[in-house]
């Protein structure tokens, strides 16, 4: 990197303070209209190029620092689901608070995010004790008691499922090896499977979610090609694009037919990344982080009947995942972080140095930006549902300086949330009043949580890392939101899945649940002899070269698998890690 000394050493510090100081005090401004992110369609495929031309050359130059960090954590999921039915009519609501019934085999249903609204998993347990499961390529029907395999198809990369008891219909949904989405539609019939229909496209699988009416997938694209999902479902001149800039990527919205041919009933699409979904029984919500000077992130609600575009409204900063969405009895509720953590914790600055500024000034500029940042950065806003998302109601900023979101949760009028930086401050925050919600309560303890689940009786347990980076579960007794408390802990392991993915939390009868976790010991390396530790490094050379070849699917999964065999080797690696439990 080239420098510079003296006074322009000193005038750029002085300016990247100003700007950090501009940035944060722009970031504390409201942002309650909805028309800034208002959506409206292209006129010709050639105006759809040309904004993707202007986008891509936009987005060279946008900042990085600032963004929600999202836990992406792919561990397979240790749930299984019996249920075939939508949610109840008219709600949307967004809890599963409650699990639902469960069986004699004291297995629970899938855990979602909306209750009613299924989501993909990996597993899904019936109710006749069977079991679907997928492996990397391969759907399986599995006798649960007999531990032997039904049947199995051959299914999509990655493949997950979800399951529709009502109809016995499987949906399956993953990428072929040119990274297209491919949806299947798999009738279960005795202990086999039938092909229905296969629909593929462009694009990303963003999520799949199962109601009564069908199977609701979204997916997202950049403008690698002449225009996102080329030849799909939307024409051109019917894809919508917000007012202002946005990411050089689209969101595809399908709803796919139980029955008959497999083709969107009905579809939709919108410039940006929709990064999180909020799905309800009537309602698609899309968020899609805006690009350039502001932080800030659109929000757009189509009619779920018919993919209607209803209306849209924005909020400052970002979001963490899809928990922090949630539609309730006309609103949408929204958990948000405003300046991305430490992007704005001041430089120091020596005075006097080839510069004529002064000490004075140069104090008075840091101490503006670090005044700025130096404050709480997260809010839950409270919007309208009907037509525009206007800002009816807001918190006030909540947490510590510098520490963001990492755990939320809405559960009827109250929110849970958890901000992180050293130690971990679990809110209770108050929504029964749209216009007035509120922060009425706290409590401190080291490590975070951020995967929160409520247990029933004024209960809530979190899930995340605790003071020595364990994976832990920590039990909050919330019956008196003013005065929130841990009741209990329990170390799980050095990790669990559940941390980063829902699916891995199981409720058992009673009041018991289960998650997956593993804990690791060092792998000690052993004397080797140099000729055999050469003769497997060979082989693994001669295994790579071969996969630079023409090779069947088949041939490559076996020289991945054991190129994997040698890569654990002790004598190979020298040493690493094990599972121990």
């Amino acid at each position: 990197m080239e420098t510079t000394s003296g006074g322009g050493a000193k005038a750029a510090l002085l300016a990247l303070m100003v700007f950090v100081a501009a940035i944060a005090v722009a970031l504390a401004g409201d942002s309650s209209t909805a028309g800034a992110s208002e959506l409206e369609t292209f006129a010709s495929c050639e105006e759809l190029d040309d904004w993707m031309q202007s986008s891509q050359g936009a987005a060279r130059t946008l900042p990085t620092t600032g963004f929600a960090i999202e836990d992406t954590d792919e561990a397979a999921s240790a749930s299984g689901d019996d249920s075939g039915g939508a949610g109840a009519e008219g709600s949307t609501e967004s809890t599963s608070a409650a699990a639902a019934p469960v069986d004699g085999a004291g297995v629970g249903s899938t855990n979602v995010i909306v209750e009613g609204i299924d989501e993909l998993d990996r597993v899904e347990v019936l109710s006749d004790g069977r079991m679907l499961a997928t492996g990397e390529r391969t759907l399986h029907l599995v006798d649960v008691e007999g531990a032997r395999s039904l049947a199995s198809l051959d299914v999509p990369y990655g493949a997950q499922v979800s399951y529709d008891a009502e109809r016995s219909l499987i949906w399956v949904a993953g990428s072929d090896d040119a990274g297209a989405t491919v949806v299947l539609r798999v009738a279960l019939e005795g202990d086999g499977f039938e092909t229905e229909g296969t629909w593929r496209s462009a694009g990303w699988l963003l999520t799949g979610r199962r109601t009564g009416g069908g199977f609701h997938v979204v997916l997202t694209e950049g403008f690698s090609g002449p225009v996102p999902f080329e030849g799909g479902p939307v024409p051109c001149d019917d894809v919508l694009h917000p007012a202002g800039p946005a990411a050089p990527e689209a969101t595809l919205i399908a709803t796919l037919p139980s029955e008959g041919a497999l083709e969107p009933a009905q579809a939709t699409e919108i410039v940006g990344a929709g990064q999180h979904v909020h799905l309800t029984d009537d309602a698609v919500f899309v968020a899609t982080p805006l690009f350039g000077a502001e932080q800030a992130t659109s929000l757009h609600r189509f009619d779920l009947a018919t993919l209607t575009h209803t209306g849209s409204g924005r909020v400052d900063g970002y979001l963490l995942n899809e928990f922090a969405l949630s539609a309730h009895e006309g609103h949408l509720r929204v958990g948000v972080t405003v300046g991305g953590g430490r992007m704005g914790i001041p430089m120091p600055i020596e005075p006097g140095i080839g510069d004529s500024s002064s000490a004075a000034e140069s104090d008075a500029v840091a101490g503006e930006a670090e005044l700025s940042v130096e404050q709480p950065l997260n809010e839950i806003v409270v919007l309208d549902t009907d037509g525009d998302l206007d800002v009816v109601g807001r918190t006030a900023r909540f947490g510590l300086p510098d520490e963001t979101l990492h755990g939320i949760r809405f559960v009827g009028d109250t929110a849970y949330a958890v901000t992180f930086l050293q130690t971990d401050p679990f809110y209770v925050v108050d929504l029964a009043d749209p216009a007035q919600p509120r922060v009425v309560g706290e409590v401190k303890l080291p490590g975070f949580s951020s995967y929160l689940h409520p247990v029933g009786d004024g209960m809530v347990v979190g899930f995340g890392p605790d003071e020595s980076g364990e994976a832990a579960a920590k039990l909050f007794d919330v019956s008196d939101p003013t005065q929130p408390a841990v009741v209990s802990s329990v170390a799980l392991g050095d990790e669990s899945p559940v941390v980063g993915d829902h699916h891995a939390y199981l409720q058992l009868e009673g009041d018991r649940f289960a998650v997956p976790a593993t804990t690791w010991e060092p792998i000690t390396p052993v004397d080797c002899d140099p000729a055999v530790t050469e003769q497997r490094l060979e082989r693994a050379a001669e295994l790579e070269r071969q996969l630079q070849g023409t090779i069947t699917e088949q041939a490559t999964d076996a020289i991945y698998r054991e190129l994997d065999q040698i890569w654990s080797d002790p004598c190979v690696s020298g040493g690493g890690s094990q599972p121990r439990s």
